[in-house]
Order: structure tokens, then C-alpha cells, then sequence
């Protein structure tokens, strides 16, 4: 099969892209799994389950599971909801593309550089927020302020795509402000809310570096990540346990960003 000028021209923009995936991402994920699965680190001994079944049963990585879920299942809701009202705040009042830059310049700001003043919010003389039940709370905080912007910036490119005439016939009809945000808004905005929602849930695994920065390697417990879990692996080069966690990690990630790509799809369906 004689490929044409134009498809020569694809395959050979997209080869160099490939070649960066395949020995970036896709080939070390192949080897962690073959790791994984190796019974000594030292030398290959054969197969097994037992790194998998150590990892699942530590107390410690099941604390930081917990943790990360708890913290996408409320962080991730409240950075949609807070997010989604804030875009169409902005929008329906025109804002400044500068009001709309001071939320997204956060995430160009290196956590570094700002993590001194998050450590004179939380240490306020002999007393610690992030060591209260209040830390996970105060993360979350960080969370929004570090990455909303990015979010907002789709929902207002989703906004942006509602025809005006919409808006024109409901103003005809005497629709109120609630009803134009309940029947317009939020319906048109859910491929918006899918896409950010999934970039919300991969961002929330970012948070780690907050939290290394302000209490190190090992924080309290209620913000305990599964990257702590990980990074401490690391330091102490437990290979196999280590890369078990790691595709443990991936396979939570996929699994959630499946369910809600299954979700789009199905409620998709049902519109149709």
C-alpha cells in the first residue's frame, strides 16, 4: 500500500512524537511491570505476586490510598463546583483577560518559591495546622489556589462556544438568571466539566509536592500520599516494591479517568 504525500507527511510528524512516547512513558512502564513481578532485585529469581500483596497489605500504603481518595473525591468536587461558578461569574460580567490571568498565574509560580509564606500561614508560634484534622482541609486550599486556573480557563473556552441566540430566546421567554445557569449553562458546559474534571484528578497527584516541601518526608497522617509512599520507596531503592506501587498507582489513575470518560459517554448517549 502506496501511502500519499500528505499521509508521508503525517506519519513522518508524528514518528519523532512516538519514538518520545514509546521510550519515555510506555517502555518504563513495561519495565516496572516486569519488576514488578520479579521476586529479588538483586537478581532475576523468577515471578510472583508477593510485591503486589506486600504493597496492598502495608499499613502505611493503605493509609496514603485512603488519603488520595479522600483528597480527589473533596478536593477534586470542590475545585469543579468552585471553578464552574467563579468561570461563569467571570464571564457573565466580562471580566478583564487580567482578572482572568491573576487566577492562572498560580500555576506558572514554582511551589518554592511561595512555600515560605504557606509556612507562616500554618505555623503560627508553637502551633501547627498541618498537624490538626484541619491539614487535610488546608491542602486542599492549596490545591484550588495552585491549579483553578487552568480550570477556569476551560470552562470559560466552554462558555465561550454557547451560541448567543440561546441566551437571546431565553431572555424572550422571560427565563431568570437561575434558569439560564440550570437548563443552558451547566448542560452545555458538561464536555468542559468531563475534560476538567479528568485534568482536575491528574493535577490532585501534583499537591505532593506541597506537602514534601512544607513537612518532608514523612507528614502527618491525614495527608499522607501515595507519592510519599513512593518517594520513600525510593530513597530506601526498594526496586521491586516500588515499581509494584508505582503500576498500582497508574492502575488507580486509569480506573478513575475511565469511569469518567464511561460516564460522558453513556450520559452522551442518553441525550442523543
Amino acid at each position: 500500500m502506496k501511502l500519499s504525500n500528505k499521509q508521508t507527511q503525517g506519519v513522518l510528524f508524528i514518528t519523532p512524537h512516538f519514538i518520545g512516547l514509546v521510550a519515555i512513558y510506555i517502555l518504563p512502564f513495561i519495565v516496572s511491570i516486569w519488576m514488578s513481578l520479579q521476586v529479588s532485585s538483586l537478581r532475576f529469581r523468577g515471578f510472583s505476586l508477593d510485591n503486589y500483596i506486600n504493597v496492598i497489605r502495608n499499613n502505611a500504603f493503605q493509609m496514603a490510598l485512603k488519603n488520595n481518595l479522600l483528597f480527589m473525591i473533596i478536593g477534586v468536587a470542590v475545585m469543579i463546583s468552585f471553578t464552574c461558578i467563579l468561570s461563569y461569574w467571570l464571564w457573565e460580567l466580562k471580566a478583564s483577560p487580567w482578572i482572568v490571568l491573576a487566577f492562572v498565574l498560580p500555576i506558572c509560580i514554582p511551589s518554592a518559591s511561595v512555600i515560605g509564606f504557606f509556612r507562616g500561614v500554618v505555623n503560627i508560634g508553637n502551633f501547627n495546622l498541618l498537624n490538626t484534622n484541619f491539614a487535610m482541609a488546608f491542602v486542599i486550599i492549596i490545591y484550588i489556589w495552585k491549579h483553578a486556573g487552568y480550570t477556569i480557563l476551560i470552562f470559560m473556552n466552554g462558555l465561550g462556544q454557547i451560541p448567543n441566540e440561546i441566551f437571546e430566546s431565553a431572555q424572550i421567554d422571560g427565563a431568570t438568571r437561575w434558569q439560564v445557569f440550570k437548563y443552558i449553562i451547566l448542560p452545555e458546559l458538561k464536555p468542559a466539566a468531563s475534560f476538567g474534571l479528568i485534568v482536575s484528578v491528574i493535577n490532585s497527584y501534583k499537591v505532593y509536592k506541597e506537602i514534601y516541601l512544607l513537612e518532608g518526608r514523612y507528614p502527618n497522617n491525614n495527608i499522607y500520599m501515595l507519592q510519599n509512599y513512593l518517594n520513600n520507596k525510593a530513597v530506601k531503592f526498594d526496586v521491586t516494591e516500588l515499581a509494584a506501587a508505582s503500576n498500582l498507582l497508574m492502575a488507580v489513575i486509569l480506573f478513575i479517568i475511565g469511569i469518567i470518560h464511561m460516564a460522558y459517554v453513556l450520559r452522551k448517549k442518553r441525550n442523543v
